[in-house]
């Protein structure tokens, strides 16, 4: 399926919001994404798809209003448009480098070309998309940074925990069997 920036999909009300938060279900979500996009049509239906997915997903016009959505709103994943007013989606990676240097920032632009994929992803980037967007290629791109995101999680525990899990040939945590092993 593509996404086109200036085409609202005609699975979306217009009476949506186009900037501030979309809930997923709040007994299960497949994670946080901030999308971040000056065109509201191309903002709102990336939102809107990502949501019916099982994302909780939270929208910002340009980059100062993702920064301040920040503030709130712990993603685990920022897509931005690449050319916006104001502050363009290489500032505001490497403003959200400064703050979270593992939070992984996805480049979505219209303009792409060979020099821009490269500078992206020398300014921290974790990865660039094409407008129109294809989105089983968004999908698969958010799919690797959340596996990324959960291995990383998962070698801190055992760096902070000081062992692994299967050193004793046990995988699972309780008093008693910490105390038999």
């Amino acid at each position: 399926m593509l996404i086109y920036g200036s085409l609202l999909s005609p699975r979306i009300p217009h009476s949506l919001p186009t900037e501030g938060a979309f809930y997923a279900s709040p007994i299960y979500s497949k994670g946080r994404l901030l999308v971040v996009d000056d065109e509201p049509a191309a903002r709102t239906a990336l939102g809107e798809l990502l949501r019916s997915e099982g994302f909780v997903v939270h929208l910002a016009a340009d980059g100062y209003k993702a920064l301040g959505a920040l503030e709130t709103f712990r993603p685990d994943i920022i897509l931005t448009d690449l050319k916006m007013p104001l502050m363009d989606g290489l500032s505001l990676i490497q403003e959200v480098r400064q703050r979270e240097p593992e939070l992984p920032c996805v480049v979505m632009t219209a303009f792409a070309s060979i020099e821009t994929a490269i500078d992206a992803m020398k300014k921290g980037a974790y990865d660039y998309l094409t407008k129109p967007l294809n989105f089983d290629a968004v999908e698969m791109i958010i799919t690797r940074a959340m596996e990324h995101i959960l291995l990383r999680r998962e070698l801190e525990e055992l760096r902070t925990n000081g062992t692994h899990p299967k050193e004793h040939g046990i995988i699972g945590h309780s008093d008693s069997l910490n105390q038999m092993m």
